[in-house]
């Protein structure tokens, strides 16, 4: 049965759920719902740990109340809801339709026919080829035309590169995400094939083939949500 307990921010009760574990130090997770995780070692008893957990309570504080201004901005439970759906980084409302296309937008709305999970895959597999076209104009800038790209849904990262067999995958949830913050994926991947590591040198090449690089991973950030929903 799992453990629950709850701890109080700017009045309001978030539920942490109790996990001990055949570890050697107290983690503790926040998602991007404010679901509270603390996992603890086994020769902990359940005191030690909710010990421990308000050692952290500031910096919980701090990601809860960050998070929820993400919540409300970003319409974290619509969307989680299938109520709303991010496309290219506008916000559109879903609606169901009786029609014969598996999806259509109209205006501010995307109308779908059948299961909701099965249609956005459809979106996806859709709207990817948009991006596929933006990536062969950087790949031109580069130099790169030989690279080759490939997508899939990723839970953790939103591209990688492999320099060894001059293959860069996007993942395919960047359809959700603002073009300034796809764009930035896509020159970060490309820039790893020059330098493999995060040193100077290859923040240095990103800003010079993406100035506004800064800008567009923060608007990146506030979409980190869609890799868990």
């Amino acid at each position: 049965m799992e453990d629950k307990y709850t701890i109080e921010v700017d009045g309001k009760i978030y539920a942490v759920s109790l996990f001990p574990k055949k570890i050697k130090r107290v983690i503790i997770k926040v998602d991007v719902n404010n679901n509270i995780a603390l996992h603890y070692p086994l020769v902990f008893s359940r005191k030690q740990a909710i010990s421990q957990l308000y050692k952290q309570k500031d910096w919980i504080d701090k990601v809860v109340r960050k998070n929820e201004i993400n919540i409300g901005n970003m319409h974290i439970r619509d969307v989680a809801a299938g109520r709303k759906v991010w496309l290219f980084g506008n916000l559109f409302n879903i609606a169901s339709s009786k029609g014969p296309e598996p999806f259509y937008i109209d205006g501010n709305t995307l109308y779908i026919t059948g299961s909701l999970d099965r249609v956005l895959d459809r979106v996806r597999k859709t709207l990817r080829g948009q991006i596929a076209t933006e990536f062969s104009r950087f790949a031109d800038i580069f130099n790169k035309t030989d690279v080759r790209l490939t997508f899939r849904k990723m839970c953790s990262r939103w591209g990688s590169c492999n320099a060894k067999t001059g293959r860069i995958t996007l993942n395919e949830l960047l359809v959700h995400v603002p073009w300034n913050s796809i764009r930035y994926v896509i020159v970060h991947e490309f820039v790893h094939f020059f330098h493999p590591h995060h040193g100077k040198d290859f923040y240095r090449l990103l800003e010079k083939f993406y100035p506004a690089y800064k800008t567009a991973l923060k608007e990146l950030k506030k979409f980190a949500f869609v890799l868990r929903i």
